[in-house]
């Protein structure tokens, strides 16, 4: 599994990491060590190098996902990591019942909520979720009367200032472990993905017939040049637009009733920028939900028009065959 690159706070990390990358035969593309301001120019870096998704912790997470469009995984402490720190924080303080502080970033940390009982502190959370909410959250955090503070830099050195005991936020290989996991199933759902969107626009692309593919909301996520054609209308104008408003003559409800899987099928003949077009919406399903839903459209020549227009008139005068061929009893008599 290529393309992952592990950018990592902390020197000793990077040296965790590689040793353990290389133990076990992990696929991993770059590891190293990245300071806060470079984040992003590091992560974009990565990429145009060949990663497809970024593993980053807490803060510098944060800042790659909301400023660029890199698939990034986060380093998620995992449960025995916090123990083992809180067991370390309470061996530092020698006191029966410690009040520690967790600071930092919601995402760094799984549920500490039984660590009261489990290890006889009280644990005290200063979580956040937003970069701008770090030093008030810590100046809090140093006020409360805590007896020590887990947390990253920049709770360590409001920490310092105060006098406060301390404890750097330490992980193991667990949570790399786990993040780089999730980072090749994140790649394979991606090539799968690609896979599946590629086989779909070659089968639309050589189609004689017009297609638009929806998602389950009604909205257009690819056509083929011939729907292009029919709509008098570029890829870039189709695309992101809703079916119903971009074909008027469409039934809404039944576009819904497809996508709802109240109706396997809809149908209609209808016209198009003057062109008489023959419809007909199929839902595509994934095991046993919905996935998309796929419009083919084929334009009715003028002999299959003057037919079809024919059949119509026929219809609507009220000339409908009630029985077939098969019906017909064979041994009558001439």
């Amino acid at each position: 599994m290529a393309g992952i690159s592990l950018l990592l706070p902390k020197e000793e990390m990077v040296k965790t990491a590689k040793h353990y990358v290389k133990k076990e035969g992990l696929n991993v593309k770059e590891i190293r060590h990245i300071v806060s301001e470079n984040a992003i120019s590091e992560a974009r870096k990565d990429v145009a190098e060949g990663a497809s998704v970024v593993i980053a912790r807490g803060y510098q997470a944060l800042v790659i996902k909301n400023y660029t469009n890199i698939p990034v995984i986060e380093i998620t402490l995992t449960g025995q990591e916090i123990g083992m720190m809180v067991k370390k924080a309470k061996s530092m303080l020698g006191i029966p019942r410690s009040v520690i502080g967790l600071v930092g970033f919601q995402n760094m940390y799984s549920n500490v909520d039984y660590f009261d009982e489990l290890f006889d502190v009280e644990m005290r959370q200063y979580l956040i979720n937003f970069a701008d909410d770090l030093p008030q959250t810590v100046e809090r955090a140093v006020q409360d009367d805590l007896d020590i503070l887990i947390g990253g830099d920049v709770a360590i050195m409001a920490a310092q200032r105060a006098g406060l005991p301390y404890f750097f936020v330490e992980s193991t290989f667990d949570s790399i472990r786990e993040a780089i996991k999730s980072a090749e199933s994140a790649i394979y759902a991606a090539q799968v993905e690609q896979r599946y969107v590629a086989q779909i626009e070659t089968f639309l692309d050589n189609s004689p017939d017009g297609f638009i593919r929806i998602n389950t909301i009604g909205v257009v996520t690819n056509t083929n040049h011939i729907m292009q054609e029919i709509l008098q209308s570029r890829e870039s104008d189709i695309l992101g637009k809703e079916l119903a408003k971009l074909i008027p003559g469409i039934d809404k409800a039944e576009i819904e009733n497809v996508l709802d899987g109240k109706s396997e099928m809809y149908s209609s003949f209808i016209r198009i920028k003057g062109n008489s077009v023959v419809i007909m919406l199929t839902a595509v399903k994934v095991g046993e939900m919905i996935d998309s839903a796929i419009l083919s459209c084929h334009l009715v020549k003028k002999k299959e028009k003057i037919e079809a227009e024919r059949i119509q008139e026929m219809y609507l005068n009220g000339y409908v065959a009630h029985v077939e061929f098969s019906s017909l009893d064979g041994r009558a008599r001439r």
